[in-house]
Parts: C-alpha cells; sequence; structure tokens
C-alpha cells in the first residue's frame, strides 16, 4: 500500500496532503508547541524559585557564623573596642580582627539589602541590621574605603541607619 493510499484511508483530503498540513496535524502542532511554552515557563519559575530559596539559605548561614564569631571572641563587640578599635593602645592583633570583623559585617548587611533590594522590614526577616550598624558606626566612618567600596544607594542606606549623637560626632 502507497503512502498515499494510507493517507486517504485516515480520511486526509487531496488538497491537506499537498499542503503537508492536516487539521489534526496543525491542533498536534499548536497543541506541543504550548506544552513545550508552558513546561519552559514553569521550569524557570521554579529555578528562579529554587535559586532565592539557596540565596537566602547562604546569608542565614552568614549570619549564624557572624553569630559563631561573636560567640568565640565578645570583645568584636563590647563598646570599648568598637569606640577605640583605631588607637594607638589597641593591640594590632585586635585591632585587625576587628577590622576583618566588621568588613564581614558589613559585606553581610549589604548582601542582605541587595538580596531584599533595599526592603528594610524584609531585611529583618534574616537580620537585625540596625544595632550591627549602630554598634559599629565609629569603623564605618574612620575607613574611607566603605565610600568607594559599596553601592552608593547602600551607602547612603548605612549613613542614614547611622544615629547621630548628641555631641554632633557620628
Amino acid at each position: 500500500m502507497a503512502y498515499l493510499d494510507i493517507l486517504r484511508l485516515l480520511g486526509e483530503t487531496p488538497a491537506n496532503m499537498r499542503s503537508g498540513l492536516t487539521s489534526d496535524g496543525l491542533g498536534n502542532l499548536v497543541t506541543g508547541i504550548a506544552s513545550v511554552l508552558i513546561s519552559t515557563a514553569i521550569a524557570v519559575s521554579l529555578s528562579k524559585r529554587q535559586s532565592r530559596f539557596a540565596q537566602r539559605t547562604a546569608l542565614e548561614r552568614q549570619v549564624d557564623e557572624l553569630i559563631r564569631i561573636g560567640i568565640e571572641h565578645p570583645e568584636l563587640e563590647t563598646e570599648a573596642l568598637c569606640r577605640d578599635w583605631n588607637n594607638l593602645n589597641t593591640p594590632d592583633v585586635a585591632r585587625n580582627r576587628y577590622e576583618f570583623y566588621c568588613c564581614f559585617v558589613f559585606n553581610l548587611i549589604y548582601r542582605v539589602w541587595d538580596y531584599y533590594a533595599g526592603d528594610t522590614d524584609k531585611m529583618k526577616e534574616i537580620i537585625f541590621y540596625e544595632e550591627l550598624i549602630e554598634a559599629h558606626r565609629a569603623w564605618w566612618f574612620r575607613d574611607l574605603k566603605n565610600e568607594v567600596g559599596y553601592e552608593k544607594e547602600f551607602v547612603a542606606f548605612i549613613n542614614k541607619a547611622i544615629p547621630i549623637q548628641g555631641d554632633g560626632e557620628q
């Protein structure tokens, strides 16, 4: 039996056979394309959601690491060190550790700020940034690299979050 005979048995007309498209074939093509598009959209959506979840999990782990460092080195959160970290009387080891710690603190705050696009209410779901910014404000202002090392919007966010002291010094 020839190919055309088989098509005729299936109810195809000569006009459909010449165009190469049948009503069933066109419907199947549309259905197939729609299925591919829907599947792709679902896959992209799930991938974005999983990526976002992984980012948040990584941020939460970093907050846990910050807490662990604070437990192992409670001096890093003392008012005396936070205020006087750059004095000549502070040993180099303590000063260097504090500088690295502050770098970690503000990098973490930046990552959370970036993750939530600056939404401060959502940021508090992961980290209580205001307490950290206030405690380490002296380091923030004395390390001039902060002004150029972070995005301008983040620098403005930090500067706005730092309370102004009664004597005019931040």
